[in-house]
C-alpha cells in the first residue's frame, strides 16, 4: 500500500500574518511571552537581478511589477527582496549610513554595472523609493515582504559595486586566508572575488548596522540573512570562528526582536544554508544551537547554483521538530538537470514533492528566472503549483540523478561547497563491481492507474564511452531492465570531445506498465560485467532521468 504524504498541517491564508506562543524569541525566552510570525507555504526569492535586464531608465511601475506585482494572485506568499548590491552589500535605498554607499562612477567597465546602478539612481534621484513602493504593493496583496541580504556576496566585477566602506578597509578582506578551503589564486575563485572577515568586530558592526538601517526604515514582516552566498567565506579559522557567528546570530535576532517591539508586531528572521547537516557543520554553522535556542523563524537548507530532485530534508525536519523553526526546502538555483540552463517545471515539481513529503513547512524558490528569460509559461505553472503537495499530485514530474556539467567541472568534488551535497552521478564503471542509484519518488502511481491518469513512465540514462563489446547489467529494483532499449546520441555536451564521436548514448526504457516504480526509494543497479579490452577510456554512467506524464484528464482504459 502507498504511504501517504506526510507534512506538517500549515496555514493558506497569507493575511494571517501572526502566532502567538509558538516558540521561543532568543535565548532564555519563554514561549508563552513570545509572539511569532506565521510564514506561508511558498517564499520567493527575488535576488535583483531584474536591474541587469532592461536598459534604464525604469519607471516606478516597472519596478514594482518585476520586485513583487508577478506574483500576485499565486501561490507564492512570501516575496524576499535582495535590495543590496552584488559583490559587496552596497544598499540599494537611501541609507542613513554614509560609508555603505556605493562610489560613484563616471565610466563602467561593464554594462551590467551601468543598468543597475543607473536604473537604481534615476529613481533616488527623483526622489521615488521603489521598495518602499514595493512593499506595500505586496502588503496590499496580501504578500509578506521580506528584506534579504547575503551574508558575504562574492560576485565579481560583472556585477560588484564596491563601497566607501569596503575600499577604504581593504585590511577588512579576507583574501586567500579564507577558511572555506576553495579560494586563493589556485583556486576556483582565484584573487578576484574577495569576502569580508567577520572574526573582525568594526565588520560584524558595519553590517548589522545595515541589517537595522533596512528594517527600521521599512516595515517589513522579515529579514533574512543568506549564508549561502558564500558558504564558509566567514572566517580564516572555521572552528574558532562558530562560536562568533553563533553569538554574531544571538546579536541579530536581539535586533530584530527590538525593532518588532518598538513597532507592534514581529519581524522575521531567516538564513539560507546548504541543503545537508554535515556540510552545515562543516562551514561553521552552529545549527542545532540556532534552531533550539529560537534564533531563526525558518531555515531553507538549498542547493547553490545546482537542481536536485532528491534531497535529505528530513534530517533538518527532525532538528526543528519540537520547536517554532520551520524548514523552507530550496530544490534548485537557475540550473536545471545535465545541461539545461533553467530547470524544467517538471523537474520543480519533482524536487518539491519529494520536501513535502519528507514534511518541510514549505517550498522556497531562488534564481528562478525563467520569466526574464524565454520561458514564461514555465513560471506561470510552478508559480501556482509549487505551494501545496496537493496541487503536485497527477502532474508531469522529471526526477533526476545528474550533476550540473558547468559545476561538475568547475568545482572539485572533494569541497563539493556549492552543491552541499555528494552527486550520485555521474561515475565511472568499474569492470565487475555494482554502482547503485537511489531515485526519491514522491508519486502515488498506484492511484493514478486506478483513477486511468498515468500516461507515459520512462527512464532515461545516459552513458559514455559505451561500445558494443560492452556487456552492462542494469537492474531497476531487483527486477531487469527490458532488453533492446531506445538509444540516441545526446545534444548536450557530456563527456569527452565532440558527442557524435565519444559512444556517448541515451538509453530509454518504458516502464509505464509494470510495478516498476515505488513510492518513495528506487534503486537502479549497474554492473559492468565486460568492458571492451581494445578500449582505454572508462565507461561513465553520466545521469539518470525518470520521467512521468498524465494525462490531462482522467480515462478509464
Amino acid at each position: 500500500m502507498a504511504t501517504k504524504l506526510s507534512r506538517r498541517e500549515f496555514q493558506r491564508n497569507v493575511g494571517a500574518l501572526t502566532l502567538a506562543g509558538t516558540g521561543v524569541a532568543s535565548a532564555g525566552t519563554p514561549a508563552a511571552e513570545t509572539e511569532r510570525l506565521w510564514l506561508p507555504p511558498l517564499f520567493y526569492n527575488n535576488d535583483g537581478s531584474f536591474l541587469f535586464f532592461p536598459a534604464p531608465p525604469r519607471t516606478p511601475e516597472d519596478f514594482v511589477y518585476e520586485a513583487v506585482g508577478r506574483f500576485v494572485g499565486t501561490q507564492i506568499g512570501a516575496v524576499v527582496c535582495h535590495m543590496f548590491g552584488f559583490g559587496d552589500a552596497v544598499p540599494l535605498f537611501p541609507t542613513r549610513v554614509p560609508e555603505a554607499r556605493g562610489i560613484d562612477r563616471d565610466s563602467f567597465l561593464h554594462v551590467s554595472e551601468w543598468k543597475q546602478q543607473t536604473c537604481i539612481r534615476g529613481l533616488l534621484d527623483q526622489g521615488i523609493d521603489p521598495w518602499q513602493l514595493s512593499l506595500e504593493r505586496a502588503h496590499e496583496a496580501g504578500l509578506q515582504y521580506w528584506i534579504g541580504m547575503r551574508f558575504n556576496d562574492l560576485h565579481g566585477p560583472r556585477f560588484q559595486w564596491p563601497s566607501h566602506f569596503r575600499v577604504a578597509h581593504r585590511e577588512y578582506e579576507l583574501g586567500a586566508d579564507c577558511g572555506s578551503g576553495v579560494h586563493g589564486p589556485e583556486s576556483v575563485y582565484g584573487e578576484t572575488y574577495v569576502g569580508l572577515n567577520f572574526a573582525i568586530p568594526q565588520v560584524r558592526a558595519h553590517r548589522l548596522e545595515l541589517v537595522e538601517d533596512a528594517c527600521t526604515r521599512y516595515d517589513a514582516d522579515g529579514f533574512e540573512w543568506d549564508l549561502l552566498r558564500e558558504p564558509g567565506h566567514y572566517f580564516s579559522d572555521i572552528e574558532r570562528g562558530r562560536p562568533v557567528l553563533t553569538a554574531y546570530l544571538r546579536e541579530a535576532r536581539a535586533l530584530l526582536d527590538r525593532i518588532g517591539a518598538d513597532r507592534g508586531r514581529p519581524l522575521g528572521f531567516g538564513i539560507r544554508v546548504p541543503a545537508t547537516l554535515k556540510k552545515c557543520h562543516e562551514i561553521g554553522l552552529e545549527l542545532k544551537t540556532w534552531i533550539r535556542e529560537g534564533l531563526v523563524d525558518y531555515v531553507s537548507p538549498g542547493v547553490h547554483w545546482d537542481t536536485a530532485t532528491g534531497m535529505p530534508y528530513d534530517e533538518f525536519v527532525a532538528l526543528a521538530q519540537g520547536t517554532a523553526c520551520k524548514i523552507l526546502a530550496c530544490t534548485s538555483e537557475q540550473v536545471g538537470p545535465g545541461y539545461h540552463r533553467r530547470p524544467p517545471a517538471a523537474t520543480l515539481r519533482a524536487g518539491a514533492a519529494n520536501a513535502w513529503r519528507q514534511g518541510v513547512d514549505g517550498i522556497y524558490m531562488f534564481n528562478f528566472h525563467h520569466h526574464i528569460g524565454h520561458n514564461l509559461k514555465e513560471a506561470e505553472v510552478v508559480f501556482q503549483e509549487l505551494g501545496d503537495p496537493k496541487t503536485l499530485e497527477h502532474k508531469d514530474k522529471l526526477y533526476t540523478e545528474v550533476g550540473c556539467y558547468d559545476c561538475l567541472n568547475k568545482y572539485p568534488r572533494s569541497s563539493d561547497v556549492f552543491q552541499a551535497f555528494v552527486h550520485q552521478l555521474p561515475e565511472a564503471l568499474a569492470e565487475g563491481k555494482t554502482k547503485t542509484v537511489e531515485v526519491l519518488v514522491a508519486d502515488d502511481l498506484d492511484m493514478a492507474r486506478r483513477r486511468g491518469m498515468l500516461q507515459e513512465i520512462k527512464l532515461s540514462l545516459t552513458v559514455v564511452g559505451l561500445t558494443w563489446e560492452d556487456v552492462l547489467e542494469l537492474t531497476w529494483n531487483g527486477q531487469p531492465l527490458p532488453e533492446n532499449p531506445g538509444l540516441e546520441i545526446p545534444m548536450n555536451r557530456v563527456g569527452p570531445g565532440p558527442i557524435e564521436y565519444q559512444g556517448n548514448y541515451i538509453m530509454s526504457y518504458d516502464l509505464t506498465h509494470g510495478d516498476w516504480i515505488r513510492q518513495g526509494v528506487n534503486r537502479l543497479e549497474a554492473v559492468l560485467k565486460k568492458r571492451n579490452p581494445q578500449v582505454r577510456i572508462e565507461m561513465i554512467l553520466h545521469s539518470l532521468e525518470l520521467s512521468i506524464e498524465y494525462r490531462t484528464l482522467p480515462t478509464r482504459v
